[in-house]
């Protein structure tokens, strides 16, 4: 530590006492209330370059152990969201703050369940927000024993349908959509823009042989291997993509990450591949950076901002909890990585 500071106080009060000010002083100058109670910016800076140079982070349990809850709304969400849940999370944030709702984040994985049970038991925070992730249902599970009144679950796969907590009946939401429709929609895309011949991540459709409209296309598959990485995933993915390019005929190309395809239309361009007259694309998320790139993406679009309307109507209170499932549509932003090869007017949208 730095030798401007001798001591590493570990409560508000010594920290208090350090600098001569009241309790009352540091903690409104530590929950950002100093400018409201008048204290001068200056003490407030001091304190503040004291508590960041030793990491200092105040006691929030003595809250909940005095009957006090931390905040309003405690929101969990993987600790390596998808890019879209990551977007959804700052928008989220964005809105709680506009609505003057307090809120904390807690990251989830298998390692962190334990401890978010745990501090949801003494954190008394009422209400809660889920993003969809792995574990979820054995969070879910153990809801009852926490203070948690009421939950929503955030982009829960409707095609799954979830055990939703009998301990929570009335007092629960889940919106999110189908993702087995979703890809529906895409696969009938691609057959309405006249593709024949199309390649698929493995696992896309568990059940392809089951499809409609099979007859007389020509399907090859890709294998995207370990996904921690995007990037080199897309290229990993488009290296296979080149070995399959073959005649004067277009192949469309379903990817499922916008990240995955940008790294991938990139990686073929740069060897010579023609996007999108020899390969062209569709992917998923809809990030809204793939509308501004040169060949803007032709991408399936996650409905987040149908799921945060329902969310913040939620939050606020104008959607009564009531153990409901809200199943809301995606749809399919038109770029230009998959141009119809018929008319376009006779696309459907």
């Amino acid at each position: 530590m730095s030798s401007k500071f001798e001591k590493n106080f570990k409560k508000i009060e010594e920290i208090a006492e350090h600098f001569e000010l009241s309790r009352s002083t540091v903690s409104y100058i530590l929950n950002d209330k100093w400018k409201q109670r008048r204290i001068n910016a200056a003490t407030a800076e001091k304190v503040w370059e004291y508590v960041r140079a030793i990491g200092f982070k105040p006691n929030m349990m003595s809250l909940a152990l005095r009957g006090r809850p931390i905040k309003e709304i405690a929101i969990i969400i993987s600790d390596d969201p998808m890019e879209h849940h990551r977007d959804a999370l700052f928008t989220l944030i964005r809105n709680l703050k506009i609505a003057k709702k307090s809120y904390l984040v807690l990251p989830a994985d298998d390692a962190d369940l334990v401890e978010n049970i745990q501090f949801l038991k003494m954190s008394r925070v009422t209400r809660l927000i889920v993003f969809r992730f792995d574990g979820i249902q054995h969070l879910l599970e153990s809801l009852p024993d926490t203070s948690v009144e009421d939950y929503l679950v955030y982009d829960f796969a409707a095609e799954r349908q979830e055990t939703m907590n009998a301990d929570f009946a009335e007092k629960s939401i889940y919106v999110g959509f189908d993702r087995r429709k979703a890809k529906t929609m895409v696969f009938d895309y691609v057959l309405q823009c006249g593709y024949k011949q199309i390649i698929f991540p493995l696992g896309f459709f568990e059940q392809m042989s089951s499809m409609p409209g099979l007859s007389g296309l020509d399907i090859s598959y890709y294998d995207a291997g370990e996904v921690s990485d995007l990037w080199k995933a897309g290229e990993n993915v488009a290296d296979q993509l080149i070995k399959l390019v073959k005649g004067k005929n277009p192949r469309a190309v379903v990817m499922n990450d916008d990240k995955m395809t940008m790294a991938a239309i990139k990686y073929v361009q740069d060897r010579g591949i023609r996007v999108p007259e020899q390969l062209a694309f569709i992917s998923w998320d809809g990030l809204p950076e793939t509308k501004y790139l040169s060949l803007p993406i032709s991408t399936l679009c996650v409905p987040h901002q149908q799921m945060m309307e329902i969310t913040m109507q939620w939050v606020s209170g104008k959607l009564p909890a009531n153990h409901a499932r809200i199943v809301v549509e995606p749809e399919i932003r038109i770029g230009a990585t998959l141009p119809p090869l018929n008319r376009p007017d006779s696309i459907k949208k």
